[in-house]
């Protein structure tokens, strides 16, 4: 989409310095403007992405929103770059198996049928036509939209304004105020985002020299409301780079930008402070614990039943684990395709029926018919299960963020967890165990289970996790606002067949 340049503010503040770039909609702010630092080459570009961080390292990968220096310009579209496209020896193929709805979701109305099915997806055969021109990507390949990558080489995008030297900036020179405003969070409760705590993360990469190449520049950033004001809402400075900064309240009175150190420093005063400041009560499990135990030290219950004791372990509290091999429950799920039972009729589909020929009839293999076999027949194989075994811990249970229930080993003690886990409810830690499969069962594509998050405001800390078919997964339906810190995980995934 070609944008909109309109001339506003003063000329002494340097070329197209105020001029906003704009979609078909009227610019709406907050405008960033960005200045490198001396000292700083000359012939300076910017890209620029955003995502939306309900955590430090952000929900989602950047999304791209384009290049910056006297000029705004969006991302080219370019036919074909990026790894998929490097990779395929064809056009994209949409392969997605089709399904009824009563096929997704297994007996714990989860969606492990749904994943598998499509982990299970068949190749496609290309017409051999296909398979020649698609190695150079004929004109069936529609052109991809470029994201902003930030180890991207600078080529594609050289014949954008603003990459043309005359727009390129100088040490010192700000660049346009271009417009956040479609880019930040609204504070609508959707994907876990509250009013009261709106932010966006900002990427910002600099390219400079002959060949723009990227360099690691000290930058000043402020944030004005309208495009052609003077005093600024927030400034901050940032190193350009990766790792990008956060911009807080954007669409208040009072934003204000944070580092990732000073992102991090705010989080840790936070877990600080909610540790330092539980009063809830504590239980104990055991290995060997009862599901009807009153969860003391002298009577833990079992793990299973803690879980799940929504009533009983309330926000605040604390549930210590002893030391020792905890067992996951067994739970029934249907067989992704591949591991599907046999068709039943499948081997009377495939006999060879006995022929006429002239006068004989030819029985073929049936000429044994009525007379004792040679030897005994072959046992028919046994019928694969229809629903496959496997063992994982639910959590239900339901913290608040300022009092989360924590599910912790207890320090010193050595506490194993065979199987999975799969985190429900709300604001709920899991501390210093391990979750594994055993040898007999890890990485099957059957039998073993997975460490699945879903727990909104959930935490895994220094856990080791191992031996499952797939790596822990941090994301479905539920809201987002989860954190992985600390963990060692290894070994995780399936040979196909």
């Amino acid at each position: 989409m070609r944008l909109a340049l309109s001339l506003l503010g003063t000329i002494s503040l340097g070329l197209a310095n105020n001029i906003q770039a704009q979609t078909n909609s009227p610019p709406v702010g907050p405008f960033l403007e960005i200045t490198a630092l001396e000292p700083a080459p000359d012939g300076i570009v910017y890209r620029i992405a955003w995502a939306h961080p309900y955590r430090p390292g952000g929900s989602h990968a950047p999304h791209a929103v384009g290049q910056l220096s006297r000029v705004f310009t969006p991302p080219p579209v370019i036919e074909h770059v990026g790894m998929a496209a490097a990779e395929e020896e064809g056009p994209a193929v949409n392969v997605t198996p089709t399904m009824d709805v009563e096929d997704i979701g297994g007996p714990d109305g989860e969606m492990d049928d749904f994943f598998d099915e499509m982990l299970d997806r068949p190749k496609v055969e290309l017409p051999d036509e296909k398979k020649a021109e698609g190695h150079h990507h004929g004109e069936h390949a529609p052109p991809r939209q470029v994201p902003l990558l930030f180890n991207q080489d600078a080529d594609p995008w050289l014949d954008t304004p603003a990459f043309a030297v005359s727009n390129r900036l100088q040490a010192g020179e700000a660049s346009m105020r271009f417009d956040l405003g479609p880019h930040t969070p609204k504070g609508n409760g959707q994907r876990g985002s509250k009013p009261h705590d709106e932010a966006m993360h900002l990427f910002i990469r600099a390219f400079s020299g002959e060949k723009l190449a990227p360099n690691p520049l000290k930058l000043k950033l402020a944030l004005y409301e309208n495009v052609d004001d003077e005093k600024p809402l927030a400034s901050g400075e940032t190193t350009s780079g990766f790792f990008g900064v956060q911009l807080r309240y954007p669409n208040s009175d009072k934003p204000r930008f944070e580092t990732r150190d000073e992102i991090r420093e705010r989080w840790y005063a936070d877990t600080r402070r909610i540790l330092e400041s539980r009063k809830g009560r504590e239980f104990y499990v055991s290995p060997k614990g009862r599901r009807s135990a009153t969860g003391t030290p002298e009577d833990p219950m079992s793990l299973d039943r803690a879980l799940t004791a929504t009533k009983t372990v309330k926000p605040g509290d604390t549930v210590w684990l002893m030391g020792g091999t905890y067992i996951g429950p067994p739970h029934e799920h249907h067989p992704p395709p591949s591991l599907a039972p046999p068709d039943k009729d499948a081997d009377l589909k495939n006999l060879k029926m006995p022929t006429l020929e002239g006068n004989d009839l030819d029985l073929g293999e049936f000429d044994d018919i009525g007379e004792e076999p040679a030897e005994a027949p072959k046992p028919m194989p046994e019928p694969k299960k229809k629903t496959l075994t496997r063992y994982y811990f639910t959590s239900l249970l339901e913290g608040t963020e300022s009092e989360p229930i924590i599910v912790r080993a207890i320090p010193g003690h050595g506490v194993k967890l065979l199987g999975g886990l799969k985190a429900k409810g709300a604001f709920t830690w899991f501390w210093g165990f391990s979750v594994g499969e055993p040898p007999e069962r890890a990485n099957s594509r059957g039998e073993s289970s997975t460490v699945r998050m879903s727990c909104r405001g959930g935490r895994l800390v220094n856990l080791h996790i191992y031996g499952h078919r797939l790596g822990p997964a941090m994301g479905d339906t539920s809201q987002n606002d989860r954190e992985i810190y600390g963990c060692i995980m290894h070994n995780h995934g399936y040979w196909p067949d």
